[in-house]
């Protein structure tokens, strides 16, 4: 398998990233070159020292140096990796460069992966590796990660729409996403005319997952914060390490036996103005059927395969498979749009499984 490397080095990285003490700029770049080699090295020497560059050339001769910054280092990298025309294929799960301890794996009859030697240093790292997917936990990293050229081309221009005028890279705009959920939820409470009890809990633990910075965010919390409480909604704070799971299940186990329906909510879902309605009537049938036990889906997206076609939406369940589509599983849907696909709907279309 051939892999091309693009390597990107600083002088002035982000601050606010704790690095531990035997991380070195040249201990890491040695690390790579001994795991990877240098044939297909490529490395972008951004904003760096005399002597950073004197060091980097110890490794490889296929060196440029640029002055973009950040991000702007990044999304340069990023249109540079679509310049490349390589044969993509998945890496080898066995391929001792993809594993810390140097190849040394026990794979259980679960799927999950575990190096027997990792970082000698206080990290431990767990890879946990399916059919679908391959991530990992660990106590240190770096933004370092493999694809092919092929999805970053179809990524591409995603990529670079979220990370134009952003400081750091991958940023995102997770706040306007829950804002936008924020909003739909709401009107959706404004057009029913019964109770509905709103609960949110605010995960503040970074165990399993880092925030770029203190500083995003506290800002991040601070605004959602004031997004509740300006609809008159209060939020629980966790600060232990706390899973969907982990909420879903005493969300459910709390208000089991409080109200008629539970619903989970995803904060980066929109909510059809029309749902606490819609639930109602399917709620009151049920009942008037003797079938108190019963789960409802929403038409949802065109999904991956034809097992999804019962709750796939009935304009999209004929379309061809277009992740990037207004169909797809990948397109963003604003909540115009979603009410313009509601609003043309005369007669509630409701299938039982």
């Amino acid at each position: 398998m051939e892999i091309v490397i693009i390597y990107r080095i600083s002088d002035h990285s982000n601050p606010e990233k704790i690095k531990p003490g035997y991380g070195s700029k040249e201990n890491c770049l040695k690390t790579l070159v001994r795991e990877f080699g240098n044939k297909n090295l490529h490395i972008i020497c951004d904003n760096v020292t005399k002597q950073t560059h004197e060091m980097v050339q110890k490794y490889s001769s296929n060196i440029e140096l640029t002055n973009n910054g950040n991000t702007g280092a990044f999304l340069y990298s990023w249109n540079k990796a679509t310049l490349y025309d390589h044969p993509d294929k998945y890496q080898d799960r066995n391929d001792s460069r993809f594993s810390h301890g140097h190849g040394k794996i026990d794979i259980d009859d679960n799927g999950v992966r575990k190096p027997l030697n990792v970082y000698v240093n206080g990290e431990e790292t767990v890879v946990y590796a399916s059919k679908s997917c391959h991530w990992k936990l660990t106590s240190s990293t770096t933004m370092t990660f493999a694809t092919s050229v092929k999805n970053i081309r179809e990524d591409h221009d995603d990529m670079i729409k979220l990370h134009t005028g952003k400081r750091l890279p991958m940023g995102g705009a997770s706040f306007k996403i829950i804002e936008e959920y924020l909003d739909s939820l709401q009107a959706a409470i404004s057009k029913y005319d019964g109770e509905v009890l709103v609960d949110f809990t605010i995960v503040k633990n970074e165990d399993l997952e880092k925030c770029i910075s203190h500083e995003q965010k506290l800002d991040c919390m601070y605004k959602i914060r004031y997004a509740l409480q300006a609809r008159g909604w209060l939020a629980h704070e966790e600060p232990d390490l706390y899973t969907i799971a982990d909420y879903r299940r005493e969300f459910n186990n709390n208000y089991c036996s409080k109200v008629d329906v539970l619903m989970w909510g995803e904060s980066d879902a929109l909510i059809p103005k029309q749902t606490f309605v819609i639930l109602d009537n399917l709620h009151k049938m049920s009942l008037q059927n003797n079938n108190p036990k019963y789960l409802a889906f929403f038409g949802t997206c065109k999904m991956w395969d034809d097992s999804w076609k019962s709750v796939e939406h009935v304009d999209f369940t004929d379309k061809p498979k277009n992740n990037k589509a207004w169909w797809g599983t990948r397109y963003i849907t604003s909540i115009e749009e979603m009410n313009k696909i509601n609003d043309k709907v005369e007669e509630l279309d409701v299938r039982i499984a």
